[in-house]
């Protein structure tokens, strides 16, 4: 359907270009619009009247600003940032007089009409009338191109010395006027029409200079009660700017570039910084509302009749701005390369983007570094409904997309050169929005995982694209499995050998639950992956090694003291070279600032928790690989050894319940009911039959956890009779590990209750006493 338009538009337009060329009515045509643009300009000029102690009450204030609030440096406008207009002080325009004067009239009403007339006429960069609205090549030409040009300039009251005091020309009835020309201006250069854009640049009225000065200056009071217009006119006003000067001005080579030294270059760093800093300075200012009460818009209320979240219009304004300037940073990835200018400003944009959905103010922080507290939804709702996210994956696929002959303007491999940093962090960028856009937000993250191919082309390059996909599939049970293959698997794991950092561990950990239930489907491929004997050099195996061993052969060079057996890790380098170390050691070592046994301590401890995960749920497949390392007793001996960081012990304890605890023979006991089914009575019983259901596996069970409960007992005691108990963050998971697997171990024990058999020793007292605190959210 909009082929077929399109044909229909095209064809309407080439056959007016025919009826134009092939006769002589077209000087005659062209001159009654040139006539309705002088009359306008005359009418203009006629009509437009400054107040003269406004006028000198403005230049002193804009004096005062550019000296800088406490002799500081001058700061630049934005509506909403503190300074000498505070929103509360704005007041609508005044009835009368000042409504009647600020009225057009019609020979300058007519002017959008034909305005509007004359962009559909270039509409699909129509290079033939594009080219004839300037040249007719008549005896007599009319160039409507610079009197579009020199309306604008005329308009904004450039004429009259007033340039920078934009405010007092542009109001509420203009301004659509105003936003029409430019947008006419826009469809003329576009294409590229370089012969329009050079008449645009080299006309000698104030035209560039009024779009640049509509960039960076503060269009005051308009923005004080209509901010969206203000907003709608910078984005229109910038994109201007970037298409007559920037994008478009192609060098033989096809590469679009602006001499640094050029006034169109100036210009366009001006407009670029000036943008940027505007964007950055609203989000900074977004609580103070630029609007009265009533400008908020109400979402209604939540189940229990609260109200929810109120947007302000600000939010959508700048959303609209930003998408508007998005699509424009697309061209440069389509046509040609970034200058550094380009790039500092796209950045700053995408910066701005994460503090905007985060809901955080940019106070000088690390943006990879913000993190989300509380998930703001309805601008995560407008990051998708205003295309944002849309924009922000044409910025990740477009460089790298292959066109034809050339080639991609970007390969994936070349992120690493030092002469793409900018571009491998504006990429990081990109996926930190999508990531924060998406979190706890289900809807986000269905329309972002419709990207996941994209997504994961792009794993490994060090762009976060694996730290995104992770975020995006956490606790999601149907993208789990919709997009978890073989595939993702063996690439996480390849990840994992190349960099031997524990964060892809953890990604594989996080892939095999959701919301704490085990995924057999993804649990079974990462088992099978993870413990495939061609994929053990990624992993540390852990060994129980006795006093004897560990005797040095000649005697000589060991303590004669050690009575204990010790664990040890042994694990392949980089390099591929053996290497080992004891447990006790390494955590020594690692108390002691030593970086690389650190690190070894925290890819092991992922590597139990992965182990733990895999097992959750009563996996055999990992169960049974994995307790053939990880017996109960070396289990014990790591839970139970106090030189051992609480971290990691807690890591063991996690193991514990889900390697051995967890698992045949041990059943879950349903709690007695006491209401049963008379048929469910059995009608006679006898010692022969009750003696037959007794089994020895019970006692067994006892006595191989045994030690695990008498050192639990020892342990909650000693938690209990601390002056402050849970004052350590690090000890609490452990003691939040223990209680889990003790609530495993006996059934009962959630419900705080103390039937126990009489031959259990355990003292279920000090439990009932934790169990109120692990409620309340006081330990893990």
């Amino acid at each position: 359907m909009k082929e077929r338009l399109w044909n229909l538009t095209w064809t309407k337009l080439n056959s007016f270009y025919k009826l134009m060329m092939g006769s002589d009515k077209s000087e005659k045509f062209f001159k009654v619009l040139y006539d309705h643009m002088k009359n306008a300009h005359h009418e203009v000029k006629s009509t437009v009247s400054v107040n003269v102690s406004e006028l000198g009450n403005k230049v002193k204030e804009d004096k005062e600003l550019e000296a800088g609030i406490d002799g500081g440096p001058a700061q630049f406008l934005v509506p909403g940032a503190p300074s000498q207009y505070p929103p509360a002080q704005a007041a609508e325009p005044e009835q009368g007089e000042g409504e009647a004067e600020a009225e057009m009239g019609p020979g300058i009403l007519i002017m959008k009409p034909i305005l509007r007339f004359l962009q559909l006429l270039c509409e699909n960069h129509n290079h033939d009338l594009q080219n004839f609205l300037r040249c007719q090549n008549n005896k007599t030409n009319y160039n409507l191109v610079c009197e579009t040009l020199q309306f604008l300039d005329i308009m904004c009251g450039s004429t009259t010395g007033g340039l920078g005091l934009l405010g007092l020309y542009i109001n509420e009835n203009n301004v659509g006027l105003i936003i029409q020309t430019l947008e006419t201006l826009t469809e003329y250069c576009q294409g590229p029409c370089q012969e329009n854009q050079t008449s645009i640049v080299a006309h000698e009225c104030n035209g560039i200079d009024i779009i640049t000065a509509l960039i960076l200056n503060d269009i005051s009071p308009l923005c004080h009660y209509h901010m969206e217009l203000v907003l709608q006119l910078k984005a229109i006003s910038l994109r201007t700017v970037l298409l007559n000067n920037y994008l478009y001005n192609k060098k033989p080579n096809g590469k679009g570039e602006l001499p640094e030294g050029s006034i169109a270059g100036k210009n366009m760093k001006r407009s670029i910084h000036g943008m940027g800093q505007m964007m950055s300075t609203m989000v900074l200012n977004r609580k103070q509302s630029l609007f009265h009460p009533s400008s908020q818009t109400s979402v209604g209320t939540d189940l229990q009749g609260k109200p929810k979240d109120s947007i302000d219009k600000q939010d959508v304004t700048v959303m609209d701005t930003k998408i508007k300037i998005l699509e424009i940073m697309q061209v440069p990835a389509d046509h040609l390369s970034l200058t550094c200018c380009g790039n500092r400003f796209a950045i700053k944009l995408l910066e701005d983007l994460v503090f905007f959905v985060v809901d955080t103010a940019n106070t000088g922080q690390v943006v990879m570094d913000v993190t989300m507290t509380k998930a703001n939804r309805e601008r995560q709702k407008l990051m998708r409904e205003q295309n944002i996210l849309k924009q922000i994956f044409g910025i990740i696929k477009t460089p790298f997309m292959d066109k034809g002959t050339e080639g991609p303007m970007l390969r994936l491999e070349e992120l690493s050169d030092q002469k793409n940093a900018p571009y491998q962090y504006m990429f990081r960028l990109c996926y930190r929005v999508l990531r924060h856009s998406q979190e706890d937000y289900r809807k986000n993250q269905e329309h972002i995982a419709k990207q996941f191919g994209v997504m994961q082309s792009q794993i490994g390059y060090d762009i976060l694209a694996e730290d995104t996909i992770t975020a995006l599939l956490h606790n999601n049970r149907k993208l789990l499995e919709k997009h978890i293959t073989k595939k993702e698997v063996e690439t996480f794991v390849s990840l994992v050998r190349r960099n031997r950092e524990p964060r892809f561990l953890d990604y594989l950990s996080d892939l095999c639950v959701s919301n704490h239930v085990a995924i057999p489907v993804t649990q079974e491929l990462i088992c099978k992956c993870v413990l495939d004997p061609k994929n053990q050099d990624i992993l540390i195996r852990t060994e129980r090694r006795t006093a004897k061993e560990l005797l040095h052969p000649s005697g000589y060079g060991m303590e004669d003291d050690v009575d204990e057996d010790e664990v040890w890790l042994v694990w392949m380098d980089k390099t591929n070279e053996k290497q080992e170390k004891g447990l006790r050691q390494l955590a020594l070592e690692a108390r002691q600032g030593n970086n690389h046994d650190e690190n070894v301590l925290t890819y092991y401890r992922y590597q139990l928790k992965l182990y733990a995960r895999m097992c959750l749920d009563r996996q055999y497949l990992a169960i049974d690989d994995i307790s053939k390392q990880l017996d109960v007793e070396l289990i014990f001996l790591c839970m139970a050894d106090e030189m051992l960081p609480y971290d990691l012990r807690a890591s063991f304890c996690h193991l514990m319940l889900h390697t051995h605890v967890d698992r045949d023979p041990q059943e879950l006991v349903t709690s007695v009911r006491f209401a049963r089914l008379w048929t469910e009575i059995p009608t006679s019983i006898t010692i022969k039959d009750y003696d037959s259901n007794m089994n020895d596996s019970r006692d067994n069970k006892k006595n191989t956890f045994s030690s695990t409960m008498g050192f639990v007992e020892e342990y909650l005691n000693n938690v209990l009779n601390d002056d402050f108990p849970f004052a350590n963050e690090e000890k609490n998971k452990l003691t939040y590990e223990r209680l889990r697997l003790l609530c495993l171990l006996f059934d009962d024990l959630p419900l705080g209750k103390k039937q126990k058999e009489s031959s259990c020793p355990f003292n279920f007292e000090l439990v009932d006493s934790l169990l109120p605190l692990n409620r309340m959210g006081r330990l893990g």
